[in-house]
């Protein structure tokens, strides 16, 4: 399996809560950073990353930059990826956009890995685990495609 595409898009959400000390402003929304990878076996890892304000359109091409690299990776070693990016980055991390960006690639490579091996977080109905209630699978990362639900279509 190998990683094919890479797709980002900025998704502004409604700000359901103020962040740390800031005021309450209803109509205030929230820019995030939604990627996808997908790979070749059709397999569709999603990752967010968050910055806000003016910045978001930064962390979305460092996103797009970083995810360019890793196109024709195998996507079930996390870990090799991760440090290929740590090198390519030079001495820009690990801080501030780098750290941003490369956390929305890590979420979606484990998120591709727990489809890929059928593993699922072990809190969702279809696996209980040992938490008490059971997460709905909808809300699961590792779950189907049914996750999706909640992005946008594809631009």
């Amino acid at each position: 399996m190998k990683i094919s595409r890479i797709r980002s898009q900025i998704l502004v959400m409604p700000q359901a809560d103020p962040l740390a000390n800031t005021p309450e402003d209803p109509g205030a929304a929230r820019p995030i950073v939604i990627l996808r990878l997908d790979t070749d076996d059709e397999i569709e890892g999603l990752g967010v990353t968050f910055y806000g304000g003016a910045i978001t359109a930064a962390l979305k091409r460092a996103v797009d930059d970083l995810g360019a690299l890793v196109i024709g990776e195998d996507p079930l070693r996390v870990e090799a990826i991760i440090a290929k990016l740590r090198a390519a980055a030079g001495g820009s991390g690990p801080a501030g956009m780098f750290t941003l960006a490369l956390s929305a690639i890590d979420i979606a490579l484990w998120d591709i890995r727990g489809k890929a091996l059928g593993n699922r977080c072990g809190n969702c109905s279809a696996g209980r685990g040992s938490g008490s209630r059971p997460m709905p699978a909808v809300r699961c990362g590792a779950t189907s495609r049914s996750t999706r639900s909640w992005l946008p279509p594809d631009a």
